[in-house]
């Protein structure tokens, strides 16, 4: 007798497995905007890593005006820096009105402390934050009934690792002190 093996997965369809390729081709038929947001104040601090929850997205353009990107239920964000590879993506275009915008604003829920993590490895909340602007870098220039699919990228400060090397310099410098050491004990022949 005969063993055959049985996979019933096989046969099983793909919940949504249509929508899929549908969603590409709209992603993909979008124009692509990377954007790099930086907040000088934060780059001062030393800030690594930012976890909020976001409650809006807005763009502020060249004359201070805000204009509303999204809203969100409170969502938990985790933002890191460019240097981990990281990025936030929109999930639908952006659609902004025609002009020159300068900043994406990040609202905030106010019920909810922020929390940054600083390139010492160090952590800080902070409680009754509305929100935190971060400038585009090289600005944003958007044309009239254009959509774009929106790539943010955050400039954030990365972490020090010169402390964790320290520990193997100093192990490498004992090392030769006693190899020093040997060769004196020698004496001269």
């Amino acid at each position: 007798m005969t063993h055959i093996p049985f996979y019933p997965t096989i046969w099983q369809s793909v919940p949504y497995g249509a929508y899929k390729p549908n969603q590409a081709q709209l992603n993909a038929s979008l124009p692509k905007k990377e954007l790099v947001l930086v907040n000088k104040r934060l780059v001062e601090k030393g800030v690594s890593e930012m976890t909020f929850n976001v409650t809006g997205l807005s763009a502020i353009d060249e004359n201070g005006n805000q204009h509303l990107i999204a809203e969100f239920k409170s969502e938990s964000v985790n933002l890191k820096g460019m240097h981990t590879g990281l990025y936030t993506k929109t999930k639908e275009g952006l659609n902004l009105e025609e002009g020159q915008y300068k900043a994406i604003r990040w609202h905030f829920d106010t019920q909810e402390p922020l929390s940054f993590v600083y390139n010492t490895k160090a952590e800080a909340t902070f409680a009754d934050v509305e929100y935190l602007d971060f400038e585009i870098v090289n600005g944003l220039t958007t044309k009239a009934g254009e959509t774009y699919d929106a790539t943010f990228r955050f400039d954030l400060v990365p972490f020090i690792t010169i402390n964790y090397l320290n520990v193997f310099k100093g192990f490498f410098n004992r090392q030769s002190g006693f190899t020093k050491a040997l060769s004196r004990s020698f004496g001269s022949f």
